[in-house]
Order: C-alpha cells, then structure tokens, then sequence
C-alpha cells in the first residue's frame, strides 16, 4: 500500500508532495548529499493513489513534485483533495483563472530508489553551460579532474594544492566565489568540495 506525504526542507520554503511505501526514507534519499535535512510535514496512510489530484491543487511547483508554497496552502491542497467538502470550500476560495488553468506538474514519485534523481534535479547545485566555458573552469581542468562525490578532495586540499602550483594570489583569485557542496565522503562524513564546471553527480579532486 501506498503512502500520500507532504515533505519540507529545513533550510527554505520548498515542499515535496509525492507518494511512496516508506517516507522516512523516501525524505532522507532526497537529503543525502545535501547540507539540509527533509522531514515529513504529512503523511497520509494508503492514499497515494490520490496524489495526481493534490498536485492539481497545489500551488507554486517548482519541478519533479517540489512545491515553492506556504505549509497552510499546501495543507488545504491536501485536505481539498481528500475530503469532498473540503474540495468546495478550497475551491470556493481560489482565483478563478488558477482555477480554469492549473499549473503542470512534473509525474508522481513513487519510491525512495527514484528520490535521489528528483532531489539532483531540483535541488542540487550543478555547473551551468556557461559555467563549463568560463574561464576559471578551463583553469580548474588545468589541475584538477572529475570524479564521484566520494572520492573528491575536500575544499581545502584543493586549496592547498593550487596555492603549491600557482602562488597564494592566484589561487585566491581561481576559488573566490566558487560553487561549493557539503557532501558526504566514502566513509559518510561530510566536508565541503569544489562543483563548479563539474558534471552532474561529480566534483572535483587534485590531478595527480
């Protein structure tokens, strides 16, 4: 059986509306990698089957069933969907033209082993095309490489390292203003490490 559920971030106003059979762990799948915790602001027992109807009625999506709303407007989405009086009151109460013109939303998601794509492309920081041709990427290539989240090189190593090869003004002047990511290393500690100009899923360690 399926579970409708209402998740929150704890580091901004975003709301996940989705479904699964486990929320505590569809919510840390999100989580993982990421500097914030997602903790479960509803749960609706056996009502996953509802969610196409909630997305309808809620507000401010953003993509992949995460929702730029206020808890109160989300709540009387859910309420309006799963209650027949509910629904009239909610309805009674919307603007007409978001009422005849609901806004899309991205498909339902289902189980904690599909979350940690919806939470990349939501809300991870990733490079931008103009990122990748900018010129203090093409520099970052000069000594550093790509790789999986757990084998990249904390900040300050990168730090370190560029300091030896190209002076400390140099190398201040390449890091300053820098995408960083606290992500979580092979043994599940989390440190600060370099994305910017890397591909999705990678960040960067020091050329050998």
């Amino acid at each position: 059986m399926v579970d409708l559920h209402l998740l929150k971030r704890t580091d901004c106003e975003l709301l996940h509306c989705g479904r699964s059979s486990n929320a505590g762990s569809f919510a840390a799948a999100l989580a993982s990698g990421h500097a914030f915790e997602v903790q479960i602001a509803a749960l609706y027992p056996g009502l996953g089957a509802k969610l196409p109807e909630v997305q309808r009625r809620m507000k401010g999506h953003v993509r992949n069933g995460w929702h730029r709303a206020g808890l109160h407007d989300a709540l009387g989405a859910l309420a309006a969907a799963l209650t027949p009086q509910a629904a009239t009151a909610f309805d009674a109460a919307a603007e007409p033209t978001q009422a005849a013109t609901p806004a899309p939303v991205g498909p339902a998601q289902e189980e904690p082993g599909q979350a940690s794509d919806a939470a990349e492309a939501a809300m991870e920081t990733d490079a931008t095309d103009k990122d990748a041709d900018n010129e203090r990427v093409r520099e970052l290539r000069k000594h550093l490489e790509p790789c999986p989240y757990f084998e990249a090189d904390k900040v300050t190593t990168v730090a370190q390292a560029l300091r030896a090869r190209l002076g400390n003004e140099a190398a201040a002047r390449l890091l300053q203003g820098a995408k960083q990511s606290v992500l979580k290393d092979s043994c599940g500690k989390k440190r600060k490490v370099l994305k910017e100009g890397c591909p999705k899923g990678k960040a960067w360690r020091v050329r050998k």
